[in-house]
């Protein structure tokens, strides 16, 4: 059962409320709350700054030091979001001047489309989502530009260009307290992307701090969110916000978005994604619309399996399964034999020298051995856990 305290966040995470929830929040803020774990859990669920923009129009019912903390965190928020999208600029005006195509994806975009208000969503770094074949030419206008590749203080040496098209390379780059995060396939699948063309065809640009952006459209973006979310086991409310918030985009394209889940075989990820939202805010997906993805019975089992719907809705959720699974299930409704040992293959036995790049451990020492061991015993720990959790 959901709590006093849980329910206050999840209405306040909604970016648009109506008058019955305005009305539920004001019932709720009459009750005894336990406002520590109020402000936990909002942090927790990446939160805070819509608790405090919702709370502050009944600030009469909150405790002032409460709403002082809030106001803190919302402000600094706000002006730290202020200063990586300043420092954004000169790497936007830079991608627009060359004609090299390299899209914003989740925060840095949803700040500006969705939330419109800078201070209303935390982000901590930069994602890019970059045209494969412009990938070369991105890192030499970054190095122009003075950013940095960030490695880890143990690594034993850079990746090869061959190794650098593993299906996970996601390189860092850094300039003053700016981070970004490269991609070179779409988002949350780790396996080729059929629709990469029609992706980048269908690319918009936005305006950030003056300077034009190219961003997904709403389509790509809101089948990117689902994935997003699910590869971290929906363990934050603002991704939900998110999805809820993009469902809401009056350009989206719900035919778009059935065509790409199923040519990407991404239609069990989506439909649960948005599923859950409907669940949190009940309507915000039409149900002809989630009646028209084909999941089959094995699918919801396993969804439900992996992430019970009354454990994510309680926000109890704390099992966290491997970043996979979106393309676990999408390989599962291809049903061909070769491309699931495949991918088997590559989650739990990826190349050494990736190994290395990412965890800093030397490619001939014991721990490499410790670490594929882990990459084994961790999902099949956590199964037995559902299973126990689950019962008879």
């Amino acid at each position: 059962m959901m709590s006093a305290e849980t329910r206050l966040l999840v209405l306040c995470s909604k970016l648009e409320t109506d008058s019955e929830q305005e009305a539920e929040v004001q019932n709720i803020l009459d009750l005894d709350l336990d406002w520590s774990e109020v402000l936990v859990r909002a942090d927790d669920e990446g939160v805070t700054p819509l608790l405090y923009k919702k709370i502050r129009l009944h600030s009469q019912k909150v405790p002032e030091e409460v709403l002082s903390k809030l106001h803190f965190i919302y402000i600094r928020n706000a002006a730290r979001n202020l200063y990586l999208l300043t420092s954004l600029k000169p790497l936007l005006e830079a991608v627009e001047e060359s004609g090299l195509r390299a899209a914003l994806i989740k925060g840095a975009r949803l700040v500006n489309t969705l939330y419109k208000d800078i201070g209303a969503r935390f982000f901590i770094d930069v994602d890019l989502l970059v045209y494969p074949p412009h990938r070369k030419s991105i890192l030499k206008l970054l190095s122009g530009l003075g950013f940095v590749q960030t490695f880890s203080p143990h690594v034993h040496h850079a990746l090869s260009e061959r190794e650098k098209m593993f299906w996970t390379f996601r390189p860092a780059y850094k300039k003053g307290n700016l981070e970004l995060e490269l991609h070179y396939n779409f988002p949350g699948l780790h396996m080729p992307f059929s629709m990469t063309d029609d992706l980048w065809q269908n690319t918009k640009k936005i305006d950030i701090e003056d300077s034009p952006a190219q961003v997904l459209s709403p389509e790509y973006e809101l089948c990117l969110l689902c994935l997003h979310s699910q590869q971290h086991s929906y363990s934050r409310l603002d991704w939900f916000t998110d999805i809820a918030g993009m469902v809401r985009s009056e350009t989206l394209h719900w035919s778009k978005v059935l065509s790409i889940c199923r040519k990407e075989r991404i239609q069990a990820s989506v439909f649960y994604g948005l599923y859950l939202v409907n669940q949190f805010w009940p309507k915000t997906v039409p149900e002809k619309v989630l009646d028209g993805f084909y999941v089959s019975r094995l699918e919801k089992n396993l969804l439900e399996f992996f992430w019970p719907l009354h454990s994510v809705k309680s926000r109890g959720q704390r099992l966290v399964f491997p970043m996979h699974s979106p393309t676990f299930f999408s390989v599962l409704s291809r049903k061909r034999a070769d491309l699931f040992l495949k991918a088997v293959y590559h989650f739990f036995l990826p190349p050494r020298s990736w190994v290395s790049f990412y965890y800093g451990i030397s490619p001939n020492s014991y721990k490499m051995v410790v670490h594929y061991l882990w990459r084994f015993w961790r999902p099949v720990y956590l199964v037995f856990r559902r299973l126990i959790e689950a019962g008879p």
